[in-house]
Parts: C-alpha cells; structure tokens; sequence
C-alpha cells in the first residue's frame, strides 16, 4: 500500500518558513553604536559620540574606520591628546592615509606642536599637492594667513499678539521683533535684538497699581493711577550679546535697555552673564545670572539648568529661577522637554512659583511689571 507523505514535508516546511519570518533580528551593536555617533554630532555633542566609540575600540582594534571616526570626534570635541592617540594610532593601520595624516597635523597644529605639525602637512603636500586643508595649515604656521572658517549668519523675526485677561491697565498688545546673529566657527558668536510693542489700554477709568515689593513684615504698597481710551503706549526694546562658543563649554556676556512711554509700566537696563558646560558630565549644565536696574529698585537673578539628551533628539530640561528684590527673595521650579529634528524642533514647558520682573536674555524679554507674576505650567 502507498501512502502520500507530501502534507506531512509541506506543513513542517511552512512551520520553518513562519519561525524564521517570526524571529526578530539580531541588533547589531556595531551599527547602532555608529548611528547613535552620528546623532550625536549631529546635534554637536561630539564628546558624548566619542564615548560612544570608545566602548567598541577594544573590541574592533585593527578597524580604520572606527580609528580615525573616533579621532574625529575627540578632535571636535577638543580633547585633543585622544585626537592625537587615535589619528596615529588610524596612521599604524593605514600608513598612506591622507585623511589620518592630515588630523594629525590640524590636531598638532592646535596643541601648539608648530614642527611637528608642519612636518605632517608637507607629508600630505607630497601626495597631494593641491589638498587645500594642508595648505591652509601651513599658512597659519607660517604666519601668512588666518583660519577661513566662514561665519554664519541666522536672521530671525515675529510678530506677537498679546491678549491680557483682567489686567488692570493693559488690554492687549501687537509687537514686532527682529534679530540678528553671527558665529565665527567654533568661536566667537554676537548678536543683537529689537523689538516694539504696541499696548492698548483698558477702558476710562481708575486703578490700582501695585507697588515694588515690600520688605518682610510690610503692607504692599499701590497707587492710584488713571487711565483713558486714547493712552495706548509703546514700549522699545533692545538687546545684544556677545560670547565664545566651543564644542563642550560656552560662556556669553547679555544686555538689555526697555523704554516705556506709559506711566505705568517702567524702564529698564539689565545685564547678564551665561556658562555652559557638557564635558565630563552627561548632558549640559548651564547658569544664567542678570541684574536688572529699574529707577526704584534692582532686580538679581539666577537660573541654573541641567539639559539632558537621548540619541533620539529627545531632551528634558529641568531648573529652577532665584531672585533676591531689595531684600525680598522670590523662587521658581522650571522645567521644559521637546524633540529636537534637522529641520524642526518642538518644545513645551512651564515654570510654578513666584517671581517678580524676571528677566530672561536668552529669549531675550524683561518682564517690567510692577505686580509679582504667580507662575504655572
């Protein structure tokens, strides 16, 4: 008797077919630690990438790619005794290598081994007589040029309308805002903001407004001040900065002028200062000081912030805002998120405390209000 075993081999075959489509495959450790690099830089954060590579050097030695990606990194990243470790360590696995040949002579150049720097661009001159980047070094050694980093500029602007509920003066507002910045490299960054805004006042009538704030123990104190239909205002603001920028620390010195035409509302002058820093710490930390003079009373201020990244472009950042007011002390937590893309970001955050005029340069704004600003998200 013959009996058919077809089904049988048919079944076990596609029980096969389906185990292998349903396997998931293996993660490659290599692949994504290079992705994870490239992220990384991308965003500027080239010391973090370099410590994404440093874990697989032990295991891929004799790879050149991983090398020299790694020197790189280091070399952006200004850590420039592990450029040098690794470019000639990529120069011991590739000797004809122009692009390993040429990092060792920019990462030389910028430790201020002005010989030895020299000797490895004429190396890279030999076999390549028109490599520009060589050339350009040797000039700079020579004293016959200056670095050709372009600049790059970004022009920003906007237009901001401004609704007040149960404000005691103000009704709403329409404001213009311009700016101008431009960063030399990794080096050198200056900028400069203007801004007008057009408020509109509430209906005839007569307020109260509140005073500066009072020393402890003291009734606050108010004014009475009386407003018409035709005592719209302006306000002019301008602003400016000036810092150096580097791939693990930045440091930008800010000032601010307000001019008020109200009665209401006050002039104001600010100046600021802020550092940041990412290098050996995860993530960036960063301070924020400014003090803001107004005719009756100065404003400090500091805001300290710990920025934290993921390889995804996500970011969470929390912080917090301190004041100190003719004697009075103000405080507020701060904390945002967003996702950060190549060519779009988004963000939300919000701040839950007391604070009286805050100023934050960074955005830039002064907030010359006579009234504290109970804050929430």
């Amino acid at each position: 008797m013959f009996t058919s075993r077809a089904p049988s081999l048919t079944l076990a075959a596609t029980l096969i077919a389906l185990t292998l489509i349903a396997a998931p495959a293996a993660a490659d450790p290599y692949s994504e630690s290079f992705a994870r690099a490239s992220a990384l830089e991308a965003r500027g954060q080239a010391a973090q990438a370099a410590e994404v590579l440093q874990a697989l050097e032990a295991d891929y030695p004799q790879d050149f790619n991983l090398t020299l990606y790694l020197a790189w990194l280091n070399f952006q990243a200004e850590r420039y005794d592990a450029a040098l470790v690794s470019y000639r360590k990529a120069l011991t696995l590739s000797p004809e290598s122009l692009d390993a040949k040429l990092g060792e002579g920019w990462t030389l150049l910028r430790m201020d081994a002005g010989e030895e720097a020299e000797a490895a661009f004429e190396a890279v001159l030999r076999a390549s007589p028109e490599n520009t980047s060589a050339q350009e070094g040797l000039a700079l050694l020579r004293g016959e040029g200056a670095a050709t980093e372009g600049v790059t500029w970004v022009q920003t602007g906007g237009v901001t309308a401004l609704i007040f509920a149960d404000h005691p003066i103000k009704e709403g507002g329409l404001g213009a805002t311009v700016g101008l910045d431009a960063a030399w490299g990794h080096g050198l960054t200056l900028g400069a903001t203007a801004r007008v805004t057009g408020f509109q006042a509430v209906a005839t009538g007569t307020v109260e407004i509140p005073g500066p704030p009072p020393m402890p123990g003291q009734p606050p104190q108010t004014t009475t001040e009386t407003v018409t239909e035709d005592a719209d205002w302006s306000q002019r603001e301008f602003y400016g900065r000036l810092g150096w920028r580097r791939p693990a620390w930045g440091v930008e010195a800010r000032v601010g002028y307000v001019d008020d035409t109200s009665e209401v509302s006050l002039d104001a002058t600010a100046f600021g200062f802020k550092a940041w820093w990412s290098d050996p710490i995860p993530g960036a930390l960063a301070l924020d000081v400014s003090a803001t003079r107004y005719d009756d009373l100065t404003a400090l201020q500091a805001t300290p912030t710990w920025r934290l990244s993921m390889d995804n472009g996500l970011f969470v950042e929390p912080g917090a805002v301190v004041q100190s007011v003719d004697g009075a002390s103000y405080a507020a937590g701060a904390a945002q998120a967003g996702w950060i893309g190549d060519r779009a970001s988004v963000w939300a955050g919000g701040r839950l405390g007391d604070l009286t005029r805050p100023t934050a340069l960074d955005q830039p704004a002064v907030y010359n209000l006579t009234e504290t600003i109970t804050q929430g998200a």
